[in-house]
């Protein structure tokens, strides 16, 4: 072998070492850097399935407070609705003649024959609706003998919606009967009750006094 032959070889073999030596480092940075972009990506899953726990716990917990929502919800209007078919109704009358009822004063009866719901309360003499609908209410007036004047207001919430109002004969036994009735719409806690209206003059009426809804 020659000189030229050897030196020939000896290059070739240099280029080919150089030439791994340079695709090594090549080779490392790619997996340095693959690896690299690996541990970014394993990072960004773990925080992208921390944050679908975190999520998914609070969906959970809305979930939860819907479910409770809704069973409230279902609740409150099975009471709606068991109210709304429930009756109202009631009658009161008065037993013994009023005398001398000042002004404005809410007339309490003394005999509660019917107060289906329960809403009239017999000690204050008012009603009041727990569901909102369209009340009837009915009162008659009954005034004894001798020119007895006897005049009721009819309140809603303190506002007044008739009047009724009776006037007896001068003679004995001479008595007077009227009645008088209003339609109105109520909202829950509205109240109504009678009182002595301003132009009564020694009233001694007797009184039935009615009520009732979705007429």
């Amino acid at each position: 072998m020659t000189c030229n032959t050897w030196n020939k070889k000896t290059k070739t073999f240099s280029s080919t070492i150089t030439a791994l030596q340079n695709d090594m480092q090549y080779l490392q940075q790619s997996i340095k850097t693959e690896g690299e972009s690996y541990r970014n990506n394993c990072s960004t899953l773990m925080t992208d399935v921390s944050l679908y726990i975190h999520n998914y716990t609070i969906l959970q917990q809305l979930v939860t407070d819907e479910k409770v929502v809704t069973n409230t919800l279902q609740h409150n209007l099975s009471i709606l609705q068991q109210k709304m078919h429930t009756f109202r109704a009631f009658t009161v009358q008065n037993t013994k003649a009023f005398s001398n009822v000042p002004r404005g004063q809410t007339l309490v009866f003394d005999s509660v024959y019917t107060n289906k719901g329960q809403r009239y309360d017999p000690h204050s003499g008012v009603f009041t609706a727990d569901v909102a609908g369209w009340y009837m209410f009915l009162f008659t007036i009954r005034v004894r003998y001798y020119s007895h004047l006897c005049a009721t207001n009819l309140l809603k919430n303190g506002n007044g919606v008739v009047i009724g109002l009776s006037m007896s004969g001068t003679k004995f036994h001479q008595h007077s009967s009227e009645s008088n009735f209003a339609i109105i719409h109520l909202n829950i806690d509205d109240k109504v009750w009678l009182t002595m209206a301003h132009m009564t003059d020694k009233p001694v009426p007797l009184m039935i006094y009615l009520v009732f809804r979705d007429i």
